[in-house]
């Protein structure tokens, strides 16, 4: 079964999508939900709280805004140098009557290039201190993705200068300056020596952002499904998961839900597959809406059970009878464990009152049996061996098993067939 969190909806876990704006301004992190943290969603939030324990430090905005010694040491050095050409070219182009002269134009190019990366360099530089508060500003506010892969994070952390020399996110133990990796290429481009790679700043990609909107989306779509009441027929099921399909269409989405909301989502195990390299982002994308549209069932069964049990006498009255908590305890255990290789060909017993229109009714509770095949479909029969017979005068489908037994099982891949239990 999908996570009960998930199926429950914002009613108890999508308060803090409800306030976007205030979940950005929390910082909010997607905690795991288990004791093993997964090794990109710690990295990336390392270099956050790198990043606040940094900026807590400041004293003034000129520690943060202005370059370092050794940076502007870079851009003296790289200044000095083009100026020299463009003095040196100058003196060669005067030199000349004759302005259509081919070496003539070659020293006004020259003057014209080191005009270029002049512009070109303040530009950049501007860029690049506007680029450096957005980054720490956004980390402090945690609206970056712990999907953000952790070259991308490393790289953006080292360029603005949060990180130690020792090259590890300690916010305790400050090893080193703020001082990033600086240097000027030709034409005046902004660039950064990173573990052994000179990157241009114009093609650094940046961390990925936080997607509450799908997340919200997610979660508020169950809740409704679940208060409408009405089981999910296939065609809606479908209509939802093309909107999935559409939706993840971008990997950096589809990287935010699996990485930043796995405490709603239980995605635990999509998280390490993508890290430790044994699932790649399609298979990932397919498995994770598969879990959503089962969910999505799953609320609608849930969210029918409980409204023929708040509404007796109202819609559905008469045609299902809602099993004790109990029995509903049963095959929730049941439906847990959908990789159970002990589970086909070894019916299962519960005791239910079957109830429902056109059948004969039980007065009270009797032992009945329920096999799955491994396609997912359901059986049921008065005894072990007709429910392990997998034959179509035993199959029952959820809106069956709703109605007749008041319990709630996932709609298998076959939903056709009419049950016929001995009395």
């Amino acid at each position: 079964m999908a996570n009960n969190q998930l199926i429950q909806g914002a009613a108890l876990t999508g308060k803090k999508f409800l306030d976007v704006g205030a979940a950005v301004a929390a910082g909010y992190k997607g905690y795991t939900n288990n004791n093993s943290v997964n090794p990109r969603v710690a990295e990336n939030e390392a270099i956050q709280s790198r990043v606040n324990s940094s900026m807590a430090n400041m004293k003034t905005d000129m520690d943060f805004t202005s370059f370092s010694p050794s940076e502007t040491k870079t851009m003296r050095t790289f200044l000095l140098s083009q100026r020299n050409i463009y003095t040196t070219a100058a003196k060669e182009a005067a030199k000349f009557d004759d302005t259509t002269d081919p070496e003539y134009m070659q020293y006004v190019d020259q003057m014209q290039n080191v005009n270029n990366s002049f512009t070109n360099l303040a530009k950049q530089l501007e860029s690049y201190k506007t680029g450096k508060a957005e980054y720490a500003q956004g980390q402090m506010n945690g609206i970056y993705s712990n999907g953000t892969d952790g070259e991308v994070g490393r790289d953006n952390a080292v360029m603005y200068g949060f990180y130690d020399k020792d090259g590890k996110y300690d916010d305790t133990k400050q090893e080193g300056g703020y001082d990033s990796p600086f240097k000027i290429q030709d034409g005046g481009n902004i660039a950064f020596s990173i573990a052994g790679r000179e990157l241009s700043y114009n093609d650094m990609s940046p961390p990925i952002l936080k997607d509450y909107k799908l997340a919200k989306s997610l979660i508020s779509g169950n809740e409704t499904a679940f208060k409408a009441g009405k089981l999910q027929n296939r065609y809606s099921l479908d209509a939802y998961r093309v909107q999935l399909e559409e939706g993840l269409e971008n990997q950096d989405t589809l990287k935010s839900m699996i990485f930043d909301f796995n405490r709603e989502l239980d995605v635990k195990d999509l998280q390490d597959g993508i890290t430790n390299g044994t699932m790649d982002m399609t298979q990932a994308r397919d498995i994770f809406i598969d879990r959503m549209v089962t969910a999505r069932e799953e609320v609608s069964i849930e969210g029918r059970a409980d409204y023929l049990a708040r509404n007796p006498t109202g819609e559905g009255a008469g045609k299902s009878y809602i099993q004790s908590k109990n029995a509903q305890e049963q095959i929730a255990i049941v439906n847990g464990y959908p990789n159970d290789k002990n589970w086909t060909g070894d019916a299962k017993q519960f005791n239910f009152k079957r109830q429902g229109e056109g059948i004969k009714r039980d007065t009270s509770p009797k032992k009945y049996y329920i096999a799955r095949d491994e396609a997912g479909q359901y059986y049921i029969g008065d005894n072990k061996d007709d429910a392990n017979t997998y034959a179509e005068d035993y199959k029952i489908t959820a809106e069956q098993a709703l109605k007749e037994f008041g319990i709630t099982i996932p709609s298998p891949p076959i939903t056709d067939g009419n049950i016929i239990i001995q009395e």
